[in-house]
């Protein structure tokens, strides 16, 4: 497909004016291991951004103009069902600088280039790195790209130089939410200026379950209010800069004794429970108007007709609870599906599909994206699944990326 839409670059002058950014605004000087003083901010500087929570909802910021007439379903019409397809995957790739003859950025080239992939997920790196790969990878997609970044406690779990944060059971145990506002508004200006559009943050999942290998601190707490309340404000904080934040991992992963990055863990717990404690966070902030969910790899055999899947590939889960239960219409973003919750079971083209079949949007970190790619393309030859199932996730795709004016003027 030839490049549909034109385009702005991004240029090293405007990586400088963003990197100059954070020096103006003292951001790098706090890239430190140490977490900054939550406990004490300027009573004055936390009120300004709020009113918290009841007067503010979760809508998506709009200093990102949408700059732009491009018509989405104009847009999908020309595009093929593989264009399509690739639209659906997220790969992951090193805020490092690679070497054009490396021989990752030449897979990554091939899935851009040949496989029409959606995104980018970055890793472990530094500014520069990130930045520079983010502009030469761009500069290969017909499309542009739309970038991911796991940032929990800051930009710092990922990017060398960038601020670390406490842990969020750190942030709620100093008792004030507008902490959790900081820490989401000062990730996101970070992330913002790294050309991230996604923040795979915060953790919605209660902790409740002291043998939780995976959780524990990445929890705002064991009180289901609490986590709603905190989680809350993170989000407002990012989407305050105008970034799209996406909590996880629903339906919940809190009450688990089984880390599913190893294996597939079960909670067994019925609906009555669930909606008290474990769904408590997510109805929450649905009700807010957040725009985006990530799935759990967890399999929840009193939800669901597949006693079996994880959530992630579960209709009843996906579809029957977050969508028709909860009223959550937003993008469904899957866990990585390299985990063992997944592979264990499940080869790359079967988990794609599945999770399309379940609900999931965007499907990330596969472990064989072409094989994904190829199985998808079978299932809708073959009748498994429509074109139109297709064409939803994609428009949800391309209309973000279109209101984050990332084709530029038409």
């Amino acid at each position: 497909m030839k490049r549909l839409i034109p385009r702005p670059e991004v240029s090293n002058l405007l990586l400088a004016l963003a990197l100059f950014s954070l020096l103006a605004t003292g951001l790098w000087g706090c890239s430190t291991t140490e977490p900054p003083d939550l406990q004490t901010p300027q009573p004055a500087e936390v009120a300004e951004p709020l009113p918290y929570p009841e007067e503010r909802d979760l809508t998506l910021g709009r200093k990102l103009e949408d700059r732009t007439d491009l018509d989405v379903d104009s847009l999908l019409e020309q595009m093929s069902l593989r264009e399509k397809i690739g639209q659906l995957f997220y790969i992951r790739v090193h805020g490092t600088f690679t070497n054009r003859s490396d021989e990752r950025f030449l897979r990554w080239r091939e899935l851009i280039e040949e496989y029409h992939i959606g995104g980018l997920i970055f890793m472990q790196g530094d500014i520069y790195g990130q930045a520079l790969m983010t502009q030469k990878l761009q500069e290969l997609s017909q499309l542009p790209l739309w970038i991911i970044q796991d940032m929990e406690y800051g930009a710092a779990m990922r990017v060398s130089g960038t601020t670390r944060f406490t842990p969020a059971m750190g942030v709620a145990a100093t008792g004030r939410a507008e902490n959790a506002y900081r820490k989401g508004e000062i990730t996101a200006r970070e992330a913002k200026a790294l050309g991230v559009h996604q923040i795979l943050a915060p953790v919605l999942d209660v902790n409740n379950n002291p043998e939780n290998p995976v959780i524990n601190v990445r929890s705002f707490s064991s009180n289901p209010e609490v986590v709603a309340r905190f989680a809350e404000s993170f989000i407002q904080g990012v989407q305050s800069e105008g970034l799209l934040a996406t909590p996880k991992h629903f339906p919940g992963h809190g009450d688990t004794d089984v880390d599913s990055h190893l294996a597939l863990p079960t909670i067994p717990h019925d609906y009555a429970r669930m909606d008290t404690l474990e769904l408590y966070p997510f109805r929450h902030v649905i009700g807010r108007g957040v725009r985006s969910i990530m799935s759990a790899h967890i399999s929840f055999p009193a939800l669901s007709r597949f006693p079996d899947r994880p959530a992630t590939l579960d209709p009843d889960i996906l579809t029957g609870l977050l969508a028709d239960t909860l009223g959550f219409d937003g993008l469904v973003v899957t866990d990585g599906l390299e985990m063992r919750g997944i592979t264990e079971f499940y080869s790359p083209g079967e988990a794609a599909v599945l999770a399309l079949e379940a609900g999931s949007d965007a499907l990330i970190l596969s472990t064989d994206e072409k094989t994904a790619i190829h199985e998808l393309e079978l299932a809708v030859r073959n009748g498994r699944i429509t074109e139109d199932r297709i064409n939803r996730s994609v428009r949800k795709i391309l209309e973000l990326k279109k209101e984050f004016g990332l084709f530029g003027k038409a």
